[in-house]
């Protein structure tokens, strides 16, 4: 990837992964691999808040930073 994956760390997103629900998320890191994102809150009754996920870089992945 062609950004400066430290400058991402930390930063506070809504995240809507291929669904409709809306979360709000921090991202706890980023590799080569893909981004592990903490929930924060969630819309998704299915989704629990404090929890953390993995999505990697081959699924399409939307989120706006807030921060």
């Amino acid at each position: 990837m062609d950004f400066n994956k430290n400058l991402m760390l930390g930063k506070k997103v809504i995240l809507y992964p291929n669904d409709t629900y809306e979360k709000i998320a921090l991202i706890n890191d980023v590799n080569d691999l893909g981004f592990t994102f903490e929930i924060l809150k969630s819309r998704d009754p299915r989704i629990k808040i404090g929890s953390v996920y993995f999505y990697n870089h081959a699924k399409p992945i939307i989120f706006q930073i807030l921060e």
